[in-house]
């Protein structure tokens, strides 16, 4: 995962521009109306067609750079979207070694909260390890009367 992405500062840099670009819209608007109504009224004229395809031109340049500013903002969202995704996964791997080192612990999951959780696992503890051992008592009681009938015959 590359961390050195700096998405604040390039997101500020759109606004910024994004920002400039709609502040010059409605002038140039207004430049681009005055403009085709005398190229249409002057229609002979030459300098009224070439001023209205500067400002044309200029139009198409902000609109260029419109796109581009949603392009690198979609780009943006995809690279922010596959830190997510690396994040999620990595969140889900540690969240797997955690309930696998609690358990190494000794550290039982109840759903009681506190010392009454505490408690709770610790007594159902201490009746797992008193049924083991009574287990292994009754276990060496038979193996013991298995080996004696063994031997004795």
């Amino acid at each position: 995962m590359d961390t050195s992405l700096d998405y604040e500062g390039n997101i500020d840099r759109l606004k910024t521009t994004l920002q400039s670009l709609i502040e010059q819209m409605p002038n140039l608007l207004g430049e681009y109306q005055k403009d085709f109504i005398n190229a249409e009224v002057n229609n002979k004229d030459e300098e009224f067609k070439l001023t209205l395809e500067k400002t044309k031109t200029h139009l198409q340049h902000i609109n260029s750079n419109i796109f581009s500013i949603s392009n690198e903002m979609d780009t943006i969202g995809e690279e922010i979207e596959e830190n997510m995704k690396e994040i999620n996964e990595s969140i889900e791997i540690l969240k797997k070694e955690n309930t696998f080192l609690k358990e190494k612990a000794g550290i039982l999951e109840q759903e009681h909260k506190g010392t009454d959780g505490m408690i709770q696992d610790y007594k159902w503890k201490y009746n797992y390890n008193y049924l083991w051992n009574f287990l292994m008592i009754v276990g060496i009681i038979i193996a013991c009367f298995a080996l004696n009938a063994v031997f004795t015959k």
